[in-house]
């Protein structure tokens, strides 16, 4: 007999082709009617309020006398509620997010009773390798999903059996590092049974025809009905639909069901299943509904994603928690929510930038009050150690900053600082010296007079003057997790770096070097590079392209007659702008001429050309071995897609995409069953190609889309505009044609070997997390690190936080590479207890502590946490 399980649900995208508002006003509609439905018949018997928990928190902010209801039938087991706090994308946030969307969604849900253990993903455009880790982590021994694995027709839905890749509805799915889960694979979508006709004899032949479809995957005789779709209400007639059909339908029991009732049954029946590893991102489909173009939909969103992201993560985080080191109180509720209105731009059909125009300018705001906050609380917590700005208090003899590096390995580069001092004092001849009394290259610009002021806990206001210095310094081995000071002094020796903003100097050719690189730069803009290490030169390095696009925010699509323009065959104008110790830049001026946008009907691009300009910054810092580029596009054209190109004239089958938790390895070509004439993917901090001994790898801060071309060059989206929404239905989305001035960042890291063995990564991390710098008040002892520091072999640290339930400290990390290894862990004397805990941050193990350091093994890509009790 089979089982058949319908689940009632509705999955809730909280914004799309309407504007949030109007999707609650329908959120609460559905969730009254829910709630009477519950109320009235006892026989309905349960409601998946699809794997998220804001839907709750944006019904009781308009109904908050609910609650009380909601706690009841979650507590009688026919409400689901969690784990997430949203349904996200994956990709396109970072890993750390989507371990902290489960930890607040996890709490958000206990505060209602109950987290379903269910790791749901109906809707995502593709599943991101480490899923099923991060659900481990969280005690989640299952994943449902409905996209990224076979060939699908319209709507999602399998259209047939047809190649060995095909995988069945049950499978195992495995993370790098090993980790396992069920996988229930939605192959005829989270709609499935969808709107049961009323009349029995309807009913009877809906039932039979999905049955049937969800036969033809299972590998047991337990099947799962999705009874609902996006934005669906409650069919509330289902259990009288059920009850009049059971005795007519054959050898089928049907029932309302939960999704974690139908997965503890399915576990008993499931026998060897396949095992599918890693990303679910297509590779074995046609190629289009894993919706790839979503990740250069809108960059301004995906940039100002990167920006909130790395300043809560590796700022805001660990500064707070080494102020609560040296004694002040943890602002715990202020960064949750700071979290929590980041998060809120996570939902699939929101980061990913296809929504309305509407959406997306909500969006902004939202993004602006996280930054706002997490700025708030940075300077908060670098005022507590520094001192309060009391500008008049400060010796002019006695000037110090500090400089923060975030990442977990030493730091060299140039950092920015602002140094103020009383207005009536002036430092002449000003140096800049390190801890041992060495001078450090610096360039130090005198603003004059500035304003300022300060909002003392205790007093109004203070408004006063200042002197202001502007200091750009080149520090070396700065070190992991921690601060080392630096000061400001006046001299009367020659040895000062004082000078303007640009310290323009003339050159009699464009070209750069330091210590690692040599660049040319050509006459049409692009670069010559030499890598010292290895002698490979890699040419027309940064030629634009431009091409047309009659696609929409989910899908590029080329036009049929397509113009193709680049800029290899262009005249720059080139300037060399800045030229002293520290770094060197020049700037690349080039017009191009585009045709104005697409016509749609004829699928190609019109006549009428317009021109506009392409300014592009080259920088290279004398101690850094990365080649960093700003790109300014004045964006005058429509439906288009313009790209970075990097020929690597590498010879290799594979590329290396940064991820979550991970660099994956994947194909440069398709396999022979990919349709879709493109071949994006998407990354994070960086794509690289190499051959073993030589590579290359181009890092971006928020520029989530690349290609790989002729087999080895590497196209990194930098802009694309569209006109629609796509889909279904017309809906015209102006705003994403990105119209105006567009800044996009990223760098060229050439490297011996592989981008693990030459530690390229780190270049990528390093251009994404800064050094930081502030101004010194009050230059009193205190601890400049955290008590902890990892020896630096291929780990990664992602978080530094105070735990969520108990008074210490939690330190996030994984092991980028694929081998496994030991690292150590030294201590300073304000550790006392150091516990291994999962991601919900339970505690698992006692670590073993011998003097001041610990020792552990950790796999490959494998994710570790650490709780450290203080004394």
């Amino acid at each position: 007999m089979k089982e058949v399980y319908i689940v009632p649900h509705s999955h809730w995208d909280r914004e799309w082709y309407l504007p949030f508002e109007h999707h609650r006003l329908r959120l609460v509609w559905l969730m009254d009617e829910l709630l009477d439905t519950l109320e009235v018949n006892e026989e309905y018997k349960h409601f998946h309020l699809d794997g998220q928990t804001i839907v709750i928190d944006d019904y009781l902010e308009i109904k908050p006398h609910m609650k009380e209801k909601i706690i009841k039938y979650i507590g009688e087991g026919r409400l689901s509620v969690g784990p997430w706090y949203i349904l996200q994308d994956e990709y396109l946030i970072s890993g750390e997010a989507n371990i902290r969307n489960m930890l607040i969604g996890y709490r958000e849900s206990a505060k209602y009773g109950k987290v379903c253990k269910v790791g749901y993903f109906p809707d995502a455009f593709g599943n991101i390798s480490q899923g099923p880790q991060i659900l481990k982590g969280f005690g989640i021994d299952n994943a449902v999903f409905g996209r990224g694995i076979n060939s699908v027709g319209f709507n999602n839905t399998v259209v047939s059996k047809t190649t060995v890749e095909e995988y069945p509805t049950e499978l195992l799915w495995q993370s790098p590092d090993g980790s396992l889960v069920l996988g229930v694979f939605m192959a005829n979508w989270y709609n499935n049974a969808m709107e049961i006709p009323e009349n029995k004899e309807e009913a009877i032949e809906f039932l039979k025809n999905a049955i049937k479809n969800s036969t033809k995957l299972a590998t047991t005789d337990r099947l799962l009905l999705m009874n609902g779709c996006d934005h669906q209400p409650p069919q509330v007639g289902l259990p009288e639909i059920i009850k009049q059909v059971q005795p007519l339908i054959g050898d089928v029991h049907l029932m309302q069901s939960g999704l974690e009732n139908y997965i503890e049954d399915l576990k008993k029946d499931v026998g060897t299943l396949k095992t599918y590893e890693g990303e679910m991102n297509g590779q074995f489909t046609d190629g289009w509904w894993t919706l790839c173009n979503t990740a250069s939909a809108r960059v301004y969103l995906k940039q100002m994603n990167h920006e909130s992201q790395s300043l809560l993560e590796n700022y805001t985080e660990p500064v707070e928690v080494l102020a609560y080191i040296n004694g002040k109180s943890y602002e715990k509720e202020m960064i949750t929510h700071s979290w929590k209105k980041l998060l809120q731009n996570h939902p699939h059909d929101s980061i990913c930038g296809c929504s309305v125009d509407e959406v997306h300018d909500e969006m902004v705001t939202r993004f602006n009050k996280t930054m706002q906050l997490s700025h708030a609380l940075l300077d908060e917590s670098l005022e507590y150690l520094f001192g309060e700005r009391i500008i008049e208090s400060i010796d002019v003899e006695k000037i110090s900053f500090s400089v923060l590096n975030p990442s977990n390995w030493s730091r060299s580069g140039v950092v920015e600082v602002k140094i103020d001092v009383p207005n009536d004092q002036e430092l002449k001849n000003p140096i800049v010296i390190d801890k041992d009394g060495n001078v450090v290259p610096a360039s130090i610009v005198d603003k004059g007079v500035a304003f300022n002021y300060r909002l003392p806990k205790d007093k109004f206001r203070k408004v006063d003057y200042v002197h202001r210095y502007q200091l750009h310094v080149l520090v070396s081995d700065i070190p992991q997790l921690g601060m080392e000071r630096f000061w400001l002094k006046s001299d009367d020796s020659e040895l000062s770096f004082i000078g303007t903003d640009g310290d323009k100097a003339e050159a009699d050719l464009p070209s750069l070097e330091n210590d690692f690189f040599i660049i040319n730069i050509n006459k049409n803009g692009s670069l010559v590079i030499t890598d010292k290490e290895t002698g490979k030169v890699y040419q027309d390095m940064n030629v634009y392209e431009d091409v047309g696009d009659v696609g929409n925010e989910y899908i590029f699509k080329s036009p049929e007659k397509d113009c193709i323009v680049t800029t290899k065959d262009s005249h720059a104008l080139i300037e060399e702008v800045v030229k002293n110790s520290l770094k060197t830049v020049y700037k690349i001026t080039q017009e191009i001429s585009l045709p104005i946008k697409c016509d749609k009907k004829t699928s190609k691009r019109v006549e009428e050309m317009i021109k506009s300009t392409i300014i592009t910054k080259v920088t290279l810092v004398s101690n850094v071995k990365r080649i960093d580029i700003k790109t300014t596009i004045d964006n005058r054209w429509e439906d288009h897609r313009f790209r970075a190109l990097f020929p690597t004239g590498l010879e290799s089958t594979y590329h290396y995409a940064h991820g979550q938790f991970d660099v994956i390895k994947r194909t440069n070509v398709p396999w022979e069953g990919w349709k879709n004439p493109s071949y994006c993917q998407k990354q994070r901090y960086f794509v690289d190609m190499n051959d073993g001994a030589t590579g290359l790898m181009i890092a971006n801060k928020g520029l989530a889309e690349y290609e790989i071309l002729n087999n080895d060059t590497i196209a990194l989206t930098l802009l694309r505009s569209v006109g629609e929404l796509g889909d279904w239905g017309e809906f015209p989305t102006p705003g994403a044609q990105c119209i105006g001035e567009q800044t996009v960042e990223y760098s060229i890291i050439p490297h011996g070997g592989d981008w693990c063995e030459s530690k390229a990564y780190r270049e990528a991390y390093e251009l994404n997390l800064p050094l930081i710098a502030k101004q010194e008040i009050d230059s009193t002892n205190y601890n400049e690190t955290f008590p902890f520091a990892f020896s630096d072999d291929n780990i990664v640290v992602t978080a530094i936080k105070k735990c969520e339930e108990r008074e210490s400290i939690v330190a996030r990390l994984y092991n980028i590479s694929n081998d496994m290894i030991s690292f150590s862990t030294s201590l300073t004397d304000l550790v006392n207890e150091v516990y291994e805990v999962n991601l919900n941050e339970g505690r698992l193990v006692k670590m073993d502590i011998k003097g001041k350091s610990m020792v552990n093994e950790i796999k490959g890509k494998e994710i570790k946490t650490y709780e450290y009790v203080l004394k």
